[in-house]
């Protein structure tokens, strides 16, 4: 996993934008 290479914070940060683009899609 990338959140592994990567702090807490950023980790999260990742996740949410993740998150954020797969509703988008499923969205459409």
């Amino acid at each position: 996993m990338v959140c592994l290479k990567l702090p807490g914070g950023s980790c999260m940060t990742a996740l949410t934008v993740t998150l954020m683009v797969l509703s988008s899609r499923l969205a459409l």
